[in-house]
């Protein structure tokens, strides 16, 4: 940014550059520094190189308040193309000042006085409220529950009986899925028009004592040309999308394996049960931790992972794995201390 006293009206003038101008001498040199050489070869810049184009300041608003401050003008409308409402004009013509293009842009507000303005922006507001009254949106959400005991049926019941504003509509039916420990997820999904807020059916979910959390899977706006069947087509891709996230799920889980005595070999204790419990899907971490329990009892800290896509899968794969290594003769328990999907 530049600023001068304007002659004319003794003002400060700003000169803004609306980009960074090079000539050849420092394109090279930025060029260089960037490692970007490369580039000296595409038009633009070859341009500059060749000296074709010439050195500029500014792009449009900048080269036109150049030109306000070389001709000594006024108003950036004395040198800019520009649309003005009449009174606009009225207040310059009083200061002596001729605006451009004075032909095309009175003529527009002569052509559409005030009233004519504001009925045209009436049908135009109408307009655009009757296409959003017609627009619609398909929403998959994800409801998690806030324990194991929660009996899923009746909570899809309550969560469709409790949301049934105007433009709001449920499916007909839901989805459970399994994660882990007993506890389900509930897949829902629902149809709203542009007056309904997502935000505040989620709220209000949430606010319920039997819900612990809910998640936005999918969100797509139907137009108002879709047939029943393209519906019930985006249903199953959804459900097909929801079934592609499952298949890419996997369960980490973290144990601590209590040994049998203090004498026993801890290292030894992992290479034999990484090296004889590897199920299809299930990958073990390289490294182990031991750590200190109390009285000279240390205990055993492994992590695996177990990937066979589905959560529910996964969570049976995993108790298969915890049963396996408390069956072993040198381990007393094993304690699962952090079962994450991911």
């Amino acid at each position: 940014f530049s600023f001068f006293q304007h002659p004319l009206t003794e003002y400060r003038h700003e000169l803004s550059s609306m980009g960074i101008r090079v000539d050849k001498n420092s394109l090279l040199k930025q060029l260089k520094s960037r490692g970007m050489e490369k580039q000296a070869t595409l038009s633009f810049q070859k341009a500059i190189l060749d000296e074709m184009i010439p050195f500029s300041y500014g792009g449009g608003l900048g080269i036109s308040r150049l030109l306000m401050l070389l001709l000594r003008t006024a108003h950036i409308g004395e040198v800019h193309v520009g649309v003005w409402h009449d009174d606009h004009y009225d207040q310059a013509a009083l200061a002596g000042i001729d605006l451009i293009p004075d032909r095309i842009t009175r003529t527009f507000y002569r052509k559409f006085n005030d009233d004519e303005i504001t009925r045209l922006k009436t049908e135009a507001e109408k307009r655009m409220a009757k296409e959003e009254d017609k627009e619609r949106t398909l929403v998959s959400i994800q409801v998690r529950p806030a324990t194991a005991e929660t009996e899923m049926s009746l909570l899809w019941q309550k969560i469709t009986s409790r949301n049934t504003e105007a433009g709001l509509k449920w499916e007909d039916t839901c989805h459970c899925a399994d994660i882990g420990y007993g506890i389900k997820e509930l897949f829902m999904t629902l149809t709203m028009g542009s007056k309904n807020s997502l935000d505040e059916i989620i709220d209000r979910i949430e606010k319920m004592d039997e819900v612990q959390s809910v998640e936005v899977v999918s969100m797509t706006t139907i137009p108002d040309i879709f047939t029943d069947e393209c519906l019930a087509r985006i249903k199953r891709e959804t459900a097909i999308r929801r079934a592609e996230k499952d298949a890419k799920e996997s369960t980490f889980v973290s144990i601590a394996v209590r040994p049998m005595t203090i004498h026993t070999d801890l290292e030894a204790l992992w290479s034999k049960i990484t090296g004889t419990i590897l199920p299809r899907g299930l990958k073990w971490q390289e490294k182990c931790l031991i750590s200190d329990v109390a009285f000279d009892i240390k205990q055993l800290d492994m992590t695996f992972v177990a990937g066979l896509g589905i959560p529910s899968e996964n969570f049976e794969l995993s108790e298969r794995v915890v049963e396996e290594i408390e069956a072993m003769e040198e381990v007393q328990s094993v304690e699962v201390k952090v079962m994450t999907v991911a």
